[in-house]
């Protein structure tokens, strides 16, 4: 019934025109020639054979006029023998002087000339490894899943890529008279492929020119088209080699000194000595185990200070090398963020002892994740994390999938404490050549509390167009109220029914018109409601985004919250409903041309609400390019609040005849001071709200009107010192600050009982400094030595009236803590 459904609403929308997709990319094929004497990887391209392979050329732009021919001429020419894979290409230019030679870190991506290869060397359509040069001889590489759903493919984006997978491979540029030349020698054993007589692999090249803010590849997939790698033209002639197994060896060894604020340093004794293990070993030509023992992420950026005084948790994305690269497969979602697994919370409540990761995938689309870390301090274990992923590929890039988490904690005795598991199903199908796609997800949990179990599931579907020059998108999900997959998982919240929907459209059929080189529309529309079926409230979203012709870009949002008058059902932090005002936010960006040395965006938004709450935000972000070496990007947000009606904190309020009020909180016990007709109308309010409370004690959320200003400025900086030495720095100086007036307690959702000599202070002042600095040299492929600083100044008061800036100023005088280090990686690989 549901296939028959779906089949008919395709057939309906295909009738009317919007099912169209009036251009696919090119079928295209290059055959690779096998070589008995490997080339010289130098960038000089002077082998003979080099010519006597068949070049692949004749590339179109996806920038800045998608379909049209290149303005320069790229070939490209593909060798192999029984250990490598061997790319070269001639980048002809004809004005070679305006190339730009830029140096930057390993995986980080800077304007300059670059040219990129792409291989799905499993054929399977959906996955591709990606090689990336500069002209100045900078490397980059990543992996790209999901055949590129879910990442821009403009400049400094390859679809959906991961540049935390590293491999170890050889490339050099080199730029001439008539342009500039790249070689690169791929080793088999970063490749994944099954044992085949012949092979026919899916490729892709791609080529930047700052600029001209120009992006051509060899297959050009046009926006209107989904999917990216299942495009790709095929690499064929590739006969009689083997896949490679990988062994390698990553040890280390790190000094450490911490210094605190309060406690005096000695030297040596302060000194903290350290080392670890990460092995990758490939168990099968399609397996791969990946194992790390007393890990150190001490080179990995610190997360920045924020102001968060919603009801949902922060979440950080994820930095840590070992929990990036390959954890592709456990790619199990609702949408929204939520997932079965969210890493970041492995090593949260102790560190790491050892974690482990197997990874493979069969020739016929068959996909497992295993992934295992245990935690405790002084290598005692305490928490176990557990994650299993299967999932089996279809035809037209579908699967179908598992997924399972495990969470276990013991006591000190060694018993468990605590166990609790998830699990889910999840699916993907798409329809008339990835037009459609129908994806969902069901899930369970079980949870142990209070000596028992409690078991939640959670429900997912949605069913989007997402190719042509319109799209749209449709959802249904509902979380159970014990639904919770947040010991190994992220969930922002249960005991939910939501319904979305939206529309989008690329105006002029995404062809230039009047001042824009392209323009977009979307609108969001959704609605939610608890188990209880306690509405949740609706909002609206409108977006519109368009790039102008002399390559500036600008964005505008506009928002409705709430506009259906729904219940809060989390703000009194479980006690009670509470019915928030209407809302509505406008948000604008401009952003100016990205070939410049100086790139500028400026952000700003205002919005409030039917109780005059007023929101406002600027905010300002530079990208200045200072040379080939040096890369400053500093960024300025000032933002504030004024009069929100927001909770501030539950409490019990006691009245007792003979002592009058008081407010008992867990750490102390407040007077309430009224006059006499305050009293008496407040007592009267709380006993016609709570007539069943007898005893004089109410447990009582507490409002009030909340005023907030914050100031977030951060730097980051590169400096180049040679391909393979950088200097990283990153810098924060953040100050936030509240005051709360016109005090009142909620007797119902929509009715207020004002407390007029409120006695417990509540505004906040905190202030923050976060400094890192990386000094980074790869002396050899896979072997770095890293030196590194970090700062902390952190403090927090209860003082509203001070001057935001002179805040700032004052942060520098708070006693800092530090963190020196240096660590020494050292691969060895067979």
């Amino acid at each position: 019934m549901i296939r028959t459904t779906v089949s008919l609403l395709i057939l309906v929308l295909s009738a009317s025109g919007y099912a169209q997709n009036r251009y696919l990319p090119e079928k295209r094929q290059l055959e690779a020639l096998r070589v008995l004497e490997p080339p010289r990887i130098d960038g000089r391209l002077d082998e003979p054979v080099w010519q006597q392979a068949s070049p692949a050329g004749d590339f179109i732009q996806y920038e800045p006029q998608e379909g049209a021919p290149a303005t320069e001429r790229t070939e490209v020419r593909v060798l192999y023998d029984d250990n490598n894979l061997y790319i070269a290409a001639w980048l002809y230019d004809r004005e070679p002087q305006r190339i730009v030679r830029r140096l930057g870190r390993r995986d980080d991506w800077i304007q300059a000339d670059w040219f990129y290869v792409a291989i799905d060397s499993y054929f399977d359509r959906r996955t591709a490894y990606v090689f990336g040069i500069n002209a100045a001889g900078t490397l980059t590489d990543g992996l790209i899943i999901n055949d590129g759903q879910g990442g821009g493919r403009g400049p400094g984006g390859f679809g959906s890529m991961d540049r935390s997978w590293n491999a170890v491979w050889e490339a050099q540029a080199a730029v001439y008279d008539w342009g500039w030349a790249v070689e690169m020698r791929i080793p088999y054993s970063q490749l994944r492929f099954p044992e085949l007589e012949a092979h026919t692999w899916g490729i892709n090249f791609r080529r930047q020119i700052p600029r001209k803010a120009e992006t051509s590849e060899w297959v050009m997939v046009p926006r209107t088209v989904q999917g990216y790698v299942s495009h790709f033209g095929q690499l064929t002639g590739i006969r009689q080699i083997a896949p490679r197994g990988i062994a390698q060896a990553l040890p280390y060894v790190s000094s450490k000194l911490q210094t605190q604020p309060t406690v005096p340093v000695r030297l040596p004794g302060d000194l903290r000595y350290d080392s670890g293990l990460d092995l990758k070993l490939g168990l099968a030509s399609n397996v791969l185990l990946d194992i790390t023992v007393n890990p150190d992420f001490g080179q990995v950026e610190s997360d920045p200070a924020e102001l968060n005084l919603t009801t949902f948790e922060t979440f950080f994305p994820e930095r840590r090398p070992f929990f990036l690269e390959g954890v592709q497969i456990f790619d199990y979602t609702f949408g929204m963020g939520d997932g079965l697994l969210y890493t970041r919370r492995i090593g949260a409540r102790a560190p790491i002892i050892g974690a482990a990761k197997l990874t493979g995938r069969s020739a016929k689309g068959f996909s497992f994740g295993l992934l295992e870390a245990v935690t405790g301090e002084r290598f005692r274990p305490a928490h176990n994390y557990t994650a299993l992923r299967l999932k089996q590929e279809l035809p037209q890039n579908a699967y179908v999938g598992l997924m399972a988490t495990s969470y276990a904690e013991w006591g000190q005795n060694g018993s468990p404490a605590r166990h609790n598991v998830a699990g889910g199903l999840d699916w993907d199908f798409r329809f008339q050549q990835n037009t459609y796609q129908l994806t969902g997800e069901m899930a369970f949990t079980s949870r142990q509390q209070n000596a028992g179990r409690r078991l939640g599931y959670a429900f997912h579907t949605g069913f989007d167009k997402r190719a042509g020059i319109w799209t749209f998108f449709s959802g249904f999900r509902m979380y159970s109220p014990d639904f919770n997959p947040n010991d190994v998982g992220r969930l922002r919240r249960a005991d939910l029914i939501n319904v979305s929907m939206g529309l989008g459209h690329l105006l002029n059929n995404n062809q230039p018109f009047g001042p824009f080189r392209r323009a977009s529309m979307r609108a969001f529309f959704w609605n939610s409601w608890n188990f209880s079926r306690t509405p949740l409230g609706s909002n609206l979203n409108a977006n519109w985004s368009g790039e102008f012709t002399n390559y500036w870009s600008t964005n505008l949002n506009f928002g409705l919250t709430n506009f259906l008058r729904g219940y809060d059902d989390r703000e009194t932090r479980g006690n009670g409903l509470y019915r928030p005002p209407m809302g509505w936010n406008v948000r604008t960006e401009v952003r100016t041309d990205s070939r410049r040395p100086l790139q500028l965006e400026l952000s700003g938004s205002y919005g409030g609400d039917r109780l005059n709450r007023r929101d406002w935000e600027v905010g300002m972000d530079l990208n200045l390019r200072l040379g080939t070496r040096l890369e400053l990007s500093p960024e300025f947000t000032l933002g504030g609040s004024n009069r929100a009606e927001a909770w501030v904190r539950n409490a019990t309020y006691v009245y007792d005849p003979a002592l009058g009020w008081w407010i008992e909180t867990s750490q102390a016990r407040y007077p309430l001071a009224f006059e006499a007709e305050e009293e008496a109308a407040f007592r009267s309010l709380l006993q016609s709200a709570f007539p069943q409370v007898q005893n004089g004690r109410y447990y009582l959320s507490t409002f009030t009107d909340r005023t907030t200003r914050q100031v977030d400025i951060s730097l980051r900086g590169s400096l180049l010192l040679g391909r393979d030495l950088s200097l990283q720095v990153y810098g924060q100086l953040f100050t936030a600050r509240g005051r709360y007036e016109a005090f009142r307690v909620l007797l119902d959702p929509d009715r207020f009982a004002p407390v007029p000599q409120y006695p417990i202070p509540e505004d906040f002042h905190m202030r923050s400094f976060t400094f890192n600095t990386v000094l980074r040299w790869e002396f050899q492929p896979g072997s770095v030595l890293y030196i590194v600083w970090t700062q902390n100044r952190q403090s927090n008061g209860q003082s509203f009236f001070v001057n935001d800036w002179r805040s700032l100023r004052d942060t520098f005088q708070i006693a800092p803590s530090n963190l020196f280090m240096v660590k020494l990686n050292y691969l060895f690989m067979r």
